[in-house]
């Protein structure tokens, strides 16, 4: 049991950098495919487009600190010499609260971007989208299932 808990640690703290790094790299709308498609809109709203999504990201930094100090006291709950279930279900509540803001915003940025382009312009970046395999598409092609999942 003693080799298991620095085990557990080291996996902890590894799996909180990965997924860290992963959040940074996916609140990007960045791939290189999208990056080209957003050039291909006239300068005037490909510049609106990438600055609306780019005050976005610089809203949501604050947050990402935030994320790490949780995510730290959560990996602090688990290694603990007793595990608490009540609070760890808390502070997994409290991050997915602070990750679904960041989403939030995203979105919203998003949404506030794509509002000023032509219908031609939002199928160019949905065509862009659905060929990255972009999440809001899955989904929506996905038939509802039993328990909303």
């Amino acid at each position: 049991m003693k080799k298991l808990l620095p085990m557990a640690l080291i996996i902890s703290i590894v799996s909180t950098g990965i997924v860290y790094a992963n959040d940074d790299a996916k609140s990007d709308y960045g791939s290189k495919s999208f990056k080209e498609t957003i050039a291909k809109l006239p300068e005037a709203k490909a510049t609106a487009f990438r600055d609306s999504m780019a005050q976005a990201r610089k809203n949501n930094d604050g947050m990402k600190e935030q994320m790490k100090k949780q995510r730290d006291e959560l990996n602090a709950i688990m290694i603990a010499p007793t595990f608490d279930k009540a609070a760890y279900i808390a502070k997994s509540s409290e991050l997915q609260a602070t990750k679904d803001k960041m989403h939030a915003n995203m979105r919203e940025a998003f949404a506030n971007a794509v509002a000023g382009l032509s219908q031609d312009e939002r199928k160019l970046l949905a065509d862009s989208m659905h060929k990255r395999g972009h999440r809001w598409h899955k989904d929506a092609e996905k038939p509802a299932q039993a328990g909303g999942k």
